[in-house]
């Protein structure tokens, strides 16, 4: 991942020239000015200032553990959690932030997690939504 002001042209010089090094090791790119997909994560431009959101793959099917395994309460209490730490940290935007929120609930819902723990776990409140860790 990475930002690049010059012009395509030399964008493309510059991607051929790192091809160029080694022919065991090659390159690829994706060249987009809207948005870009790094790792697990979507960088996009909104308003002139790059923005990011959790990136959700088409096969992701959300089957979490299920609630009536015989994992440790512990264990089941934790994965909302720590999605919706992991989902606090990683968007930068409310909307996408709730978007998540919102997926992961009915999943979780789907994998017989009480309403009272999810609604404990995913608090969606003023504080997480303005207190990202990443901006």
């Amino acid at each position: 991942f990475m930002l690049w002001t010059e012009s395509n042209e030399k964008l493309l010089d510059f991607l051929n020239a790192l091809n160029s090094f080694d022919n065991n090791l090659k390159f690829t790119w994706k060249i987009s000015t809207e948005s870009v997909t790094f790792l697990d994560i979507d960088v996009y431009i909104k308003k002139g200032y790059l923005k990011h959101k959790i990136n959700v793959k088409p096969t992701n099917t959300f089957q979490y553990l299920h609630y009536n395994s015989c994992h440790p309460v512990y264990v089941k209490r934790s994965i909302p959690k720590s999605l919706a730490t992991r989902a606090t940290k990683l968007c930068s935007e409310s909307e996408d932030l709730k978007n998540y929120f919102s997926n992961i609930y009915d999943a979780f819902l789907k994998r017989e997690y009480p309403e009272k723990l999810l609604n404990e776990k995913l608090q969606l409140n003023e504080s997480n939504l303005n207190n990202n860790y990443v901006k």
